[in-house]
């Protein structure tokens, strides 16, 4: 008898997943919300519920005698399968309780550091000092610059800033908790790029979008504009800095 394999998710990741089991002799069946998922038409079955409700899932795989889970790269779906696979009795490599080493980051640091595994330097920063430069200046002096300041509980690469000496991590942002924290630091790099833009066309002193060139009171284009607009931070001043343009048959930025 083959085994029986669930594998929670059906979007486009999951087909070569369904195909690469199919191949092994596996009974394949896939289990998400996404009534159209591509990985369904592959699948010897598929069940259409949230991967959140994970007590129904569990009676899922009872039901079809399940012999194992499997998912993809996705936190929230790890963290479901694992709490399936504890509560429909089957094998995985992670318990629930043990859940925070991957997504808590400083538990993660701190059962590396007790496993003996090199790992860098970090400290915990409460919410609470948000807004305290000083405090949080004691807690960082032990670590060199330039400092990763990542959110404990986010993934995807959101939330991550490179903190590069005293003046920007002395810089005063308030949150009552992480969700806002990350708010106000994407607000703070949306403005940033508003200025940047801003300052871009003063130097400019035209512009070459089409809605305002073709306008009849547009001043005539001057030649003299006709150069690349780039910049450069230091120090938290702009810079701009002008480069001639690429003339000829091959425009300098090509997909080609």
């Amino acid at each position: 008898m083959n085994h029986r394999l669930l594998i929670l998710g059906t979007l486009g990741e999951f087909v070569q997943l369904v195909q690469k089991a199919k191949q092994k002799g596996y009974y394949t069946i896939v289990c998400d919300g996404y009534p159209n998922g591509e990985a369904r038409a592959y699948a010897d079955a598929s069940y259409i519920l949230p991967v959140t409700d994970t007590d129904a899932i569990a009676e899922l795989c009872k039901k079809e005698k399940v012999d194992g889970i499997i998912t993809s790269f996705s936190d929230l779906l790890m963290e479901c399968m694992v709490k399936i696979a504890a509560k429909a009795d089957l094998p995985c490599y992670l318990k629930p309780e043990q859940l925070p080493w991957y997504r808590d980051k400083s538990v993660c640091r701190q059962t590396l550091r007790e496993l003996g595994l090199p790992t860098p330097g970090y400290v915990k920063i409460p919410v609470s000092l948000s807004g305290e430069p000083d405090k949080i200046k004691q807690l960082v002096h032990s670590l060199s610059y330039p400092l990763i300041s990542k959110p404990m509980d986010k993934y995807g690469s959101r939330g991550i800033y490179i903190i590069h000496d005293e003046s920007e991590l002395a810089e005063q942002i308030g949150a009552e908790d992480m969700h806002e924290l990350l708010f106000a630091y994407e607000l703070k790099e949306r403005l940033l790029v508003c200025q940047v833009l801003i300052e871009h066309l003063k130097n400019r002193k035209e512009t070459r979008w089409h809605s305002f060139n073709e306008n009849l009171d547009h001043p005539e284009t001057d030649e003299k504009f006709e150069k690349y607009v780039n910049s450069r931070m230091e120090d938290g001043k702009l810079h701009i800095l002008f480069r001639d343009l690429v003339k000829g048959d091959t425009y300098e930025h090509t997909n080609s």
